[in-house]
């Protein structure tokens, strides 16, 4: 299943890279692909079924909508972890490369 899954999400995010690159800036047209491919991507634990994991935003819409005493928090916080390091990660490697390509005084 996760296969799939990854299948989807790398075509995705081409999909949103080939609709933003005409008119976005270069790091928003590899930020909005990376954003989309943690936020479809990350793992999260399914509640009740120790060592199963699925995509936290499956689990986080699982939880939060269909179950009665469904708890979203974890899912949550995994997704929010995997956006913030996905952001993290485009935008340190912007800057390394701009400090890179600019002539030293």
């Amino acid at each position: 299943m996760w296969l799939i899954v990854v299948a989807a999400g790398v075509l995705s995010a081409g999909g949103w890279f080939m609709l933003i690159r005409t008119f976005a800036p270069v790091y928003v047209q590899v930020l909005v692909p990376a954003v989309w491919l943690a936020a479809l991507l990350v793992p999260a634990p399914v509640p009740g079924y120790s060592g199963n994991f699925a995509p936290a935003f499956v689990v986080l819409l699982f939880e939060g909508l269909f179950q009665a005493e469904g708890d979203p928090g974890l899912a949550l916080r995994f997704l929010l972890a995997g956006v913030f390091v996905a952001v993290a990660g485009v935008s340190l490697t912007f800057v390394l490369l701009r400090r890179r390509r600019q002539p030293s005084p």
